[in-house]
């Protein structure tokens, strides 16, 4: 990770800077709504996908989403429908927004976007790197925070992300846990820390908003909104 993360430092003077998108890995940025409307500079860094954990109505400005934030002459979409509240089974979506983050980073880049950028885009990029880079979750978590210090999955996308963890230590992807090795609990409802043998700073005090679109969102949208190649 060392070598991995010293080349992502070095990269960072190099591209343009957006000013609600931030690069948590080589090839890969995070971003609420806001900095999926920034479709100039998001081309100028390069990124050719575009990961939307709202749904639809991220788009609808019927729904109070930005039309803007949509240019699939531009980039290619995954559209997923998904609630940031502790009881989202978010994790049922990993292995195909993890494909999607691979092929996006592969093509050149990608954003994952919710609505802050906090809770639902950090969690997937952490199921990404943790499988397709052989992170822990804690390092993972440390990655996405270089970047983005407030990221922040909830207690609910936690829970899932260690029980990824620990399915990818059966399937030998990470290794097995060490004596030392840093780990999170729960400190009641809503909130989680780390072990106290660790130094990783406590979760940011930054609560759930539990935003999303209403169900209709979660449809494909009407041909009015479909301008460009079919999305993922």
């Amino acid at each position: 990770m060392g070598n991995c993360f010293s080349s992502y430092q070095a990269n960072l003077n190099k591209k343009p800077t957006c000013s609600n998108v931030w690069e948590v890995y080589d090839g890969m940025y995070i971003s609420g709504l806001e900095g999926a409307c920034e479709t100039a500079c998001l081309k100028q860094l390069g990124v050719s996908h575009v990961l939307n954990l709202l749904g639809w109505g991220a788009y609808r400005p019927e729904l109070g989403g930005r039309s803007e934030a949509y240019a699939p002459d531009d980039f290619v979409y995954k559209v997923i429908y998904s609630h940031d509240m502790p009881e989202e089974n978010l994790s049922r979506f990993f292995a195909e927004t993890s494909k999607f983050i691979d092929e996006g980073r592969k093509a050149g880049g990608v954003l994952v976007h919710c609505f802050a950028g906090i809770p639902r885009s950090s969690t997937c990029i952490c199921a990404y790197l943790m499988e397709y880079q052989a992170m822990t979750l804690v390092n993972a978590l440390k990655q996405v925070r270089t970047g983005r210090p407030i990221a922040n999955p909830n207690t609910g996308f936690m829970i899932q992300l260690l029980d990824l963890e620990a399915d990818l230590r059966k399937r030998n992807i990470l290794p097995d846990k060490a004596e030392d090795d840093n780990s999170f609990y729960l400190t009641g409802p809503g909130s989680y820390k780390m072990a106290p043998a660790t130094s990783f700073p406590s979760s940011p005090q930054t609560p759930s908003m539990g935003y999303a679109f209403p169900p209709q969102a979660a449809s494909f949208p009407p041909p009015n909104l479909l301008t460009g190649a079919p999305c993922a």
